[in-house]
């Protein structure tokens, strides 16, 4: 959070050791198979938030249930730091765009004409 002291009163850190990381794992297991999702919250204080709107619902109900538990379970494992850590008011709207891309891990091919 330190290193983003700049922006993160207007958006809150992400907490690398939080349920909404652990979730967006899950998406890369193949777990939850949507390809798009969009959702507001409040972010609260304690680091956990709270969906507010939907703004593009998923194809596969279960993943808002999935996000809902992310955002809002376990204050052990809150998706965002708290607020004191991030300089932040106490409650935050942020817009979530949850998608599912693939990225070729590969090295790139060179091409074969001479001076490119």
């Amino acid at each position: 959070a330190s290193n983003r002291l700049a922006v993160s009163r207007y958006s809150p850190s992400l907490n690398p050791h939080g349920a909404l990381v652990e979730m967006t794992r899950s998406l890369v297991r193949g777990d939850l198979r949507d390809s798009e999702f969009v959702v507001v919250a409040d972010v609260f204080s304690d680091g956990l938030a709270r969906i507010t709107d939907i703004v593009e619902p998923p194809s596969d109900p279960r993943s808002i249930t999935e996000i809902r538990k992310a955002l809002e379970t376990d204050p052990a494992y809150a998706p965002f730091v708290p607020a004191a850590l991030d300089n932040r008011s106490d409650t935050t709207r942020v817009v979530l765009r949850i998608q599912n891309v693939n990225v070729p891990t590969g090295k790139p091919r060179l091409s074969k004409r001479p001076g490119i």
